[in-house]
């Protein structure tokens, strides 16, 4: 490798900063992935250190060289690679593997800076008129003497010639060296040039249901069109696909048919009769995606595709990770303001979708998941009943995010609304508690208790109590009380 320095001064190669840094495959580390780095570099006197000055004024007579993290070892490039990536003819990414080619042709002369260098230009405007009067010199010297004619043009031409060859040895030639490496350079930039790798498919998105691998089989009449289909439902969702189907498909009838804990057997039926299973999605055993079938009517094919991508958009929606446009149906409680004592044993949806906001509280931590209340309070407030509970929902969302901030954790009793939508997620099983006990213990199923007395007419109050309530260790004590209504 050659380091271009003046060899008749005391002279060095100083590094006076670095242009880029960049990843490229090595060639002289068996091509492997490493990070280049392309400094610049000026030829100082010995010992002396480069002014910011004079670096800002000499760019165009800068030395580059590639330096891997692989070795460390800095290898210069020549003018003609360095003006094709000033020019930007050729990527960056590209220089290693160019310079690498071309390295072995490579003489002293091709790291001199010329291309760019304006003393350069002006050294060889001089070194032609010093030439060109040279030539004149000798021809008025030559005339002024009685040579012979072909001795006088023998000695014109020699001097000619001299010229010729001197100027083209320190300018010229080095220039003309110069436009043939480009060539070349570009040339082998265009054969070594390997494709654009294909963009990676995108990996699924844990959150979004997908239908994949439709087939039509047999219509089962003229009218009636069978398609089936591979359907991936996310872990995380599947213990709540038939209320959310119930919620997506109003119009079906649905049906949990699995005999098994570990089956899944859903199906969507006609209400008038015979009834006629128009969605139906099943799977013997996870892990693995669930079969579905879809059912639909319709007077040709084109509108058989049509209705069949009707359907698989609900689905999708119905069946994907927690939006403004799949929102859980809360609960409608027992009436408020009677005496009453009644209790509902609530089973929770474990696990539920990350990450987890966590509200703690003397007796347990209870924990939310932040995409659905991202989604409530993602609701605006409307003018009719139902439209303003979402709105105080999704106020209560809001609070309740920020209040936990990015450590996604809030003391519960620090907000009463916060409560009364950690209450509502509970009667519908979107919570997870995990008592404080020793060990501490994440209940799999809740008791909730509405509790409400009247002592006269218009004296009274109610109550409802979160309680943990196990199969196998029974009463774990009450860990949340709202309170409900009071006359």
């Amino acid at each position: 490798m050659f380091v271009p320095v003046i060899s008749f001064l005391p002279t060095q190669l100083t590094r006076v900063k670095t242009e880029v840094s960049f990843a490229a495959e090595d060639p002289w580390n068996a091509n492997r992935p490493c990070t280049f780095t392309l400094d610049s570099y000026l030829i100082t006197l010995r010992g002396v250190k480069a002014l910011p000055q004079r670096v800002s004024n000499t760019a165009q007579n800068f030395h580059r060289a590639l330096r891997s993290d692989a070795d460390g070892v800095a290898r210069f490039l020549p003018e003609s690679l360095i003006e094709l990536w000033l020019t930007k003819k050729v990527p960056i990414e590209a220089l290693p593997a160019l310079l690498k080619q071309i390295e072995p042709s490579l003489t002293k002369s091709d790291y001199k800076p010329i291309l760019r260098s304006l003393r350069m230009k002006i050294f060889a405007i001089f070194e032609t008129i010093c030439c060109a009067l040279l030539l004149v010199i000798s021809i008025i010297a030559v005339v002024a003497t009685s040579l012979p004619l072909w001795l006088a043009a023998m000695v014109v031409l020699a001097v000619a010639c001299g010229c010729w060859l001197f100027l083209y040895q320190v300018y010229f030639g080095m220039l003309l060296r110069r436009k043939q490496q480009i060539k070349w350079l570009l040339e082998h930039s265009r054969m070594t040039k390997t494709p654009e790798p294909p963009e990676p498919p995108k990996p699924p998105n844990p959150r979004e249901a997908v239908i994949h691998s439709i087939q039509q089989e047999k219509p089962e009449s003229p009218n009636c069109f069978r398609f089936s289909a591979l359907i991936n439902v996310p872990a995380l969702l599947e213990p709540a696909m038939l209320s959310r189907l119930r919620k997506a498909f109003p119009e079906l009838d649905w049906e949990d048919q699995a005999e098994n804990w570990d089956k899944v057997r859903i199906g969507g039926s006609t209400r008038e009769k015979p009834k006629r299973d128009i969605v139906y999605i099943a799977r013997k055993e996870s892990p693995g995606p669930f079969k579905l079938s879809i059912v639909v009517s319709a007077p040709d094919q084109p509108e058989a595709l049509k209705s069949l991508n009707q359907v698989i958009d609900r689905l999708q929606r119905a069946l994907s990770g927690w939006s403004i446009s799949n929102l859980p149906e809360f609960k409608t409680r027992p009436p408020s303001g009677v005496d009453i004592s009644q209790q509902e044993v609530i089973q929770l949806m474990f696990p539920l979708e990350p990450p987890l906001v966590r509200l703690t509280g003397p007796d347990a931590d209870i924990l939310l998941s932040k995409p659905l209340l991202e989604a409530l309070s993602a609701q605006p407030a409307g003018s009719d009943d139902q439209s303003r509970l979402a709105g105080m929902r999704g106020a209560r969302a809001r609070i309740i995010l920020e209040k936990a901030g990015p450590d996604l954790q809030m003391p519960l009793a620090s907000d009463r609304q916060a409560q009364y939508l950690v209450g509502q997620l509970l009667e519908i099983g979107l919570a997870q508690v995990a008592l404080h006990s020793t060990p501490p213990l994440s209940l799999r199923s809740i008791k909730v208790h509405y509790f409400g007395t009247r002592a006269a007419p218009t004296v009274g109050f109610g109550h409802i109590s979160y309680s943990g309530a196990d199969a196998e260790l029974g009463y774990l004590g009450e860990f949340l009380r709202l309170s409900w209504w009071v006359s």
